[in-house]
């Protein structure tokens, strides 16, 4: 049981009441849920676990929609993220209640990911799948979101810039260097060997060329 000794309510950015019980602030609820309470009521355990319940759902949501404010999060990452700082059951009926509002959507995020990285980062699709599986996207979602990826689009925008930087080199050391970055970014084996030939033709350099002999890369 618990006294209520003081109330204060704030406006902005989101209207909210603080509820202190016998000196120390307990709760803080959402104004239209905290109407009933006035100073100097006593709260029964049974309402003041109540109020707790509420306090702590409400902070939840609160964090979850600021967190979806700067991006979409996959389920698995908005999740695991929330658990750092709320209890597990004020987790769970928060996210039950995003993925009813349509907020936290795993086939969304994915293709939000998949723009994201087309736009600004190209990889391959090896290596998004990867970095979507450790979000925990389902392999549906990620299968549905890469359907149209260009990997030969995304190798040679990925590649572009680095290859102008290369164009200096011969032909065998050119190959090795834009090999490496683009196997990094995930990319496979042949679409690799076309990238490299396109960005080699366009950004050959003709003494370098008659210089060397160039030999396919080993993977070995």
């Amino acid at each position: 049981m618990g006294t209520v000794t003081r109330i204060r309510t704030v406006k902005l950015p989101q209207e909210k009441t603080y509820v202190y019980l016998d000196g120390t602030l307990t709760f803080t609820l959402p104004s239209i849920v905290a109407t009933d309470i006035h100073v100097g009521q006593t709260l029964s355990d049974e309402e003041s676990k109540r109020y707790e319940n509420y306090s702590r759902y409400f902070a939840c949501l609160s964090a979850a929609k600021q967190l979806l404010t700067q991006r979409q999060h996959g389920k698995a990452e908005l999740k695991t993220k929330l658990k750092k700082k709320y209890p597990s059951e004020a987790v769970d009926l928060v996210m039950d209640d995003l993925i009813k509002l349509g907020l936290v959507n795993d086939s969304e995020f994915a293709s939000f990911y998949v723009d994201n990285c087309n736009t600004c980062r190209p990889k391959g699709k090896a290596l998004i799948t990867s970095e979507l599986k450790r979000k925990g996207v389902s392999a549906e979602a990620i299968q549905q979101s890469l359907s149209d990826v260009d990997e030969e689009d995304n190798a040679y925008r990925a590649a572009s810039r680095r290859a102008e930087r290369l164009a200096s080199l011969g032909k065998r050391e050119f190959s090795q260097k834009l090999y490496a970055f683009l196997a990094r970014r995930g990319f496979k084996y042949e679409v690799i060997s076309h990238t490299i030939e396109r960005l080699w033709e366009e950004n050959k350099n003709t003494e370098s060329e008659e210089e060397y002999e160039y030999q396919p890369y080993d993977q070995s």
